[in-house]
């Protein structure tokens, strides 16, 4: 097996390294679903890649030992690609009870307008999908919230909210979470994607009307904020680098460099190329093993 079955691991450590400052400048409407796929195929490579090099074990069973001239991968390389498998099954398996209990812990009764005022003194507005797949969900805003805003703010809260669900960030962030789960390196990528959502959602409610309103409601509710627990299925309006997002919202708009959408392009393309490359080694082995 050649050194092509590393390749998905080394770009998912280059990804995270690069996912913060490219998250920051990118144009998150035409980035946002990148992100997003080359977190997920790099993390479902390197989990396949991991498989590979545990299953390389083979040549330690007896009967197989004559497979170890075909077999360069250490058996240490081997042990450790096994613990970091079983410790991702569990994460991952993790993640989908907690998504699945923060469900279930939220307040039912949406009115006509599919949102639901909870009775409570902290600030927060975020939104629920009612699954990856859908475009329609529930907007859950605190009773504090409304309070603290004026009608413009929280039209603008309401827009931001509405423009996670008609765009789809729930299966985004559904699928980043699982891949940062399976593979922890990826967790800044995770990150990325929550922050590119929060940046889309921001432009959107923009679009309604002025971008100083939309920073400045967006600052408010960050000053405001009383400490309430985020929830895992969606992030809150004000949470996720709120000096980054205001920031993006006063600045003059530049022109898109295009580099990242390269960067990860190129990522993608790689990783294709060696999970394909280190597949064929590995069906080579497994014929051997038949036979």
């Amino acid at each position: 097996m050649t050194i092509a079955v590393y390749a998905p691991l080394v770009c998912a450590v280059l990804l995270a390294l690069i996912a913060a400052p490219v998250a920051r400048r990118a144009r998150p409407s035409s980035s946002l679903w990148l992100f997003a796929a080359a977190a997920a195929v790099v993390g479902l490579a390197s989990v396949w890649s991991l498989v590979m090099l545990a299953s390389m074990l083979i040549d330690d069973i007896p009967g197989y030992a004559g497979l170890q001239h075909r077999i360069p991968v250490p058996d240490a390389i081997s042990v450790a690609a096994l613990v970091l498998l079983g410790a991702g099954l569990v994460r991952a398996i993790l993640t989908g009870a907690r998504r699945h209990r923060d469900r279930g812990a939220l307040p039912s009764g949406p009115d006509s307008s599919g949102t639901v005022i909870v009775q409570s003194g902290s600030v927060d507005a975020f939104a629920v999908a009612d699954s990856m797949l859908r475009r329609t969900g529930t907007i859950y805003v605190t009773a504090g919230l409304l309070g603290l805003l004026d009608r413009d703010q929280i039209r603008i809260v309401l827009a931001h909210e509405a423009a996670h669900l008609s765009r789809r960030h729930a299966l985004a962030r559904g699928l980043v979470a699982y891949a940062a789960a399976a593979v922890p390196v990826l967790v800044p990528m995770r990150d990325a994607v929550e922050f590119l959502c929060e940046r889309d959602a921001d432009e959107c409610a923009a679009a309604l009307g002025s971008r100083t309103q939309v920073a400045r409601t967006v600052a408010i509710a960050a000053l405001a904020r009383s400490g309430a627990r985020a929830t895992r299925l969606a992030p809150a309006l004000h949470r996720l680098a709120v000096a980054d997002r205001v920031g993006a919202l006063t600045a003059v708009r530049r022109g898109n460099s295009g580099w990242h959408l390269t960067t990860l392009a190129v990522a993608l393309v790689v990783t294709a190329a060696a999970v394909g490359e280190a597949t064929r080694d590995f069906a080579d082995i497994a014929a051997a093993v038949v036979r």
